[in-house]
């Protein structure tokens, strides 16, 4: 039997296998880590008093922690002159503060227990891969806690964060509905984690809302304890409120006294970063720090702005009822109405995540192995994730901004990286799933410099980080998994070898189609049977109509050529949001192209039909070396039905399989013009900024107003002292800070011939250009290539007799196996599903 338990057993304590025969209520409690100190007793809670009364505030808090005087030289934990009604306690050298829940929120709470009414405030200085081993510890520590879910974000917007949390909130209260979790109190057994990056950077309107729930107050944070600096400000309570109502119209506090649906405790802890050092930074607070501090079986990720959807976080816990399973994922969907899903960037995205969710995914958890797991709503298992998967992941965090571009570009996508570790995991067989019926929707970009320019990130990312699992394929020999599920995992990575390709040369490849589409219906409207076509104009029967579409079809071409060249202009020297209106010209003329496409399609293919009534009786009769003979009509036809029968066919098939039907009805359009677009505006803007290594935050636009979230005020319109600004940094650090000056900055300087040393080392942002130059350069050279090999064989010594059609019979035959293996894929998962396998 394979060790899935991420750790090595720690003597004198007993393996916990992942519910065995028994309700994970009753487990005992997972093992320690290697080299981990041992878990802090649980804490003994006793009644809460009064709201408001600081004595009692100081028993209820005494009842809990032990408190310690604060070291020598520590200084004075709070501001000279401050107005608190704070409690603060030492423990150790750890600065934690006690107050009182606002009384709004108190007298309304059904529990009077001390953790429902006391806001509990820790300065952690810690580095959060020390934060067990420096004695922090937080108020679950201790406890049996199954679920713990974390929510990132940055400064956005307060309707997204009402939206996350009215959906956490929900979801728990309907597992608490559910036999496994052992009735009302199964609570206990949830935390959920709130992580900010950045004290600075956080939207102050949305830090309002938080401290409604009771979870913030100002002017308990200090930037400085004693010497050293806060790296993180953790505040904790248990709330019993929810928000009701759609953030649109009208959204209110409700507590278990007023609202609808009734309200159930949730354990809350809010983590507000001192830095803004990014989302990967908050998820190593959150598994390193937090996770590490109180063992949890499932982790559940998810991003602000994401809503989970009735019950799907209790269906994506269930799939860890299988005790193989380290990692799972719902569906994502776009948010919004019917009537908003038709404005086309929207349906377009709408129209992909649905494809996706119907036929890649499904494919993907068959073979046990998905490429990514989206880190806006998915989960794992905690002792899965242990040693080289997340080790490998939070090297994204320093590796990001590396001189190897390729590794910075990898880890633009560093969830794919945690799940190749996760699945490839030495002497584990852990697999990944993913649940159709848990859903979570999210907000997509609603303008294209936007949706531009997340794609940017998606695509470089995902690219380098596939080509990292291709040249690592072997670690998959080495892990736990059996000799069945290794070989179709090496048959998933030829797909996907497969899909790269194809990817890779979709430039050239959707040049070729519009090429041989417009000559095509050009040398229709010359040939002989033209004449008795009604839809095809002639120059016997219609000579002006004729000279005016002949013309208009040869101009598309030359045109097609010059939005490319311009595409390419703009993606190395203007970003998406300065050039909005170039973007919008170049996807306007793409989307004219795409329809110009489809309808000589649909036209060529009618007319092959009336030009040739037994038509189908010949196309029963196919055969493959009908399609390189000149004038066989019925290989052509062929030829063409076969490619749309193989995208659009499957794609209506397995929506309607899944119960999905609006997106083909009403997307298929919007994503079909849009098509061009993405072959070419979006592969084109991110390989010419392959050396921008930014991750494109969504609304960076700063905090709001309406706070300090623990910054300076105003000064009521006097002259602003600029010192006043300046942070005292401490003598140690700031003599430090001085020596690395001096040995980075002002040594080399003072060296002869310093300067020209400087020149001939090429800084890091050369380096990454050089590369992008160079890559970009293969890039359009392999594809130019193919398209002369195309459209002139002869230039480059082909001598093949009906060379283009050959390569188009592969390209289409290609296409037909790549998307029926996809819905065969997704067909197994649906059977799978319903016996309640998959």
């Amino acid at each position: 039997m394979q060790n899935n338990s991420g750790y090595m057993p720690v003597p004198g304590h007993q393996q916990r296998p992942p519910f065995q025969g028994q309700p994970f209520i009753h487990m005992q409690p997972m093992p320690h880590l290697e080299q981990q100190q041992p878990l802090l007793p649980q804490h003994q809670q006793s009644a809460m008093p009064a709201a408001g009364s600081s004595a009692g505030v100081t028993q209820a808090y005494l009842a809990i922690h032990t408190p310690v005087a604060p070291p020598a030289n520590m200084g004075p934990p709070a501001q000279a002159g401050r107005v608190d009604s704070s409690v603060t306690i030492w423990q150790g050298e750890h600065l934690v503060k006690e107050a009182p829940v606002p009384a709004q929120l108190a007298d309304k709470y059904s529990k009077p227990d001390a953790e429902f009414h006391t806001l509990c405030y820790t300065a952690c200085t810690a580095d959060p891969n020390n934060f067990v081993a420096e004695n922090y510890r937080l108020r679950q520590t201790g406890q049996e806690i199954e679920l713990f879910i974390v929510v990132t974000m940055y400064n956005e917007e307060p309707e997204l964060f009402i939206k996350t949390m009215q959906g956490v909130h929900n979801n728990i209260r309907q597992m608490l509905k559910q036999q496994e979790w052992g009735g009302a109190d199964g609570w206990k057994k949830i935390v959920v984690a709130i992580i900010s990056d950045g004290r600075t950077k956080i939207n102050q309107e949305t830090l309002t809302l938080i401290s409604l729930m009771g979870c913030y107050q100002e002017g308990l944070m200090q930037q400085y304890n004693g010497r050293n600096e806060t790296q993180a400000h953790i505040f904790e309570v248990t709330t019993e409120m929810n928000w009701q109502g759609q953030p649109e119209e009208d959204v209110k506090i409700v507590t278990h006294k007023d609202a609808d649906d009734g309200v159930v405790p949730m354990q809350l802890l809010f983590c507000l970063k001192e830095a803004n050092a990014k989302k990967i930074n908050s998820h190593r607070w959150f598994f390193n720090a937090f996770a590490a501090s109180l063992r949890p079986n499932v982790c559940v990720l998810l991003d602000v702005g994401t809503k989970p959807q009735s019950m799907s976080i209790y269906r994506l816990w269930r799939a860890f009822l299988n005790p193989q399973v380290g990692g799972a994922c719902g569906e994502i969907a776009v948010e919004g109405s019917y009537w908003s899903m038709l404005n086309p960037i929207i349906a377009g995205q709408n129209f992909e995540y649905k494809m996706s969710n119907v036929l890649d995914k499904p494919l993907e958890s068959v073979f046990g192995y998905i490429s990514v797991l989206p880190g806006a709503f998915s989960a794992y298992r905690y002792a899965a994730l242990q040693g080289r998967p997340l080790e490998e992941y939070f090297k994204g965090e320093t590796l990001h901004n590396s001189s190897d571009i390729f590794t910075a570009n990898m880890y633009l996508a560093e969830d794919r990286i945690l799940c190749f570790e996760l699945v490839a995991k030495a002497n584990c067989n852990w697999i990944l799933r993913y649940e159709k019926n848990s859903q979570a929707v999210t907000d997509a970009p609603a303008t294209y410099a936007e949706f531009i320019s997340q794609r940017r990130r998606w695509l470089n990312g995902s690219t380098f980080a596939f080509l990292y699992a291709v040249g690592n394929m072997g670690k998959f020999l080495t892990s736990g998994q059996s000799i069945f599920r290794k070989f179709g995992i090496v048959i998933e990575l030829l797909y996907a070898c497969i899909n790269f390709v194809f990817s890779y040369f979709s430039l050239a490849n959707f040049f070729a189609a519009f090429y041989f589409v417009i000559e095509g219906y050009l040398k229709l409207m010359d040939s002989e049977d033209a004449a008795t076509i009604r839809m095809v104009p002639t120059k016997a029967r219609s000579p002006a109509l004729y000279e005016i579409v002949k013309a208009i079809l040869k101009l598309m071409r030359p045109l097609y050529v010059l939005v490319i060249c311009l595409t390419f202009i703009l993606a190395l020297g203007n970003a998406p949001k300065s050039s909005r209106r170039g973007y919008l010209t170049i996807i306007g003329i793409f989307a004219l192209i795409s329809l110009v496409m489809l309808v000589l399609v649909v036209i060529s293919t009618s007319v092959q039909f009336q030009i040739n009534p037994n038509v189908a009786a010949k196309v029963a009769q196919f055969r493959l070396a009908n399609v390189t003979k000149q004038g066989d009509a019925s290989a052509l036809i062929t030829l063409t039905l076969v490619s749309l029968v193989a995208t659009y066919g499957v794609y209506f098939v397995s929506s309607f399989l899944y119960l999905e039907w609006y997106h083909v009805i009403f997307n298929m359009i919007q994503y079909t013009l849009l098509l061009p677009t993405y072959v070419n505006v979006l592969q084109i803007y991110a390989y010419c900024n392959i050396s921008d290594l930014s991750w494109g935050t969504k609304g960076d636009t700063g905090g709001g107003s309406g706070g300090s979230g623990g910054g300076s005020g105003g000064n009521n319109g006097q002259r602003k002292d600029e010192l006043a600004d300046i942070e005292r940094i401490p003598p140690n650090k700031y003599y430090t800070n001085q020596e690395n000056v001096l040995n980075q900055v002002i040594k080399p300087k003072m060296r002869p011939n310093g300067e020209e040393k400087k020149k001939d080392n090429p800084s890091k942002e050369e380096n990454f250009k050089s590369f992008r130059t160079m890559f970009v350069g293969i890039w359009v050279t392999l594809n130019g290539l193919l398209i002369v090999g195309l459209l002139s064989p002869g230039t480059l010594g082909i001598r093949v007799t009906g060379f283009e059609n050959w390569y188009l019979l592969i390209l289409s035959l290609c296409v037909l196996v790549l998307t029926l293996f996809r819905f065969i894929g997704s067909l197994v998962y649906w059977l799978g599903h319903l016996v309640g396998y998959c």
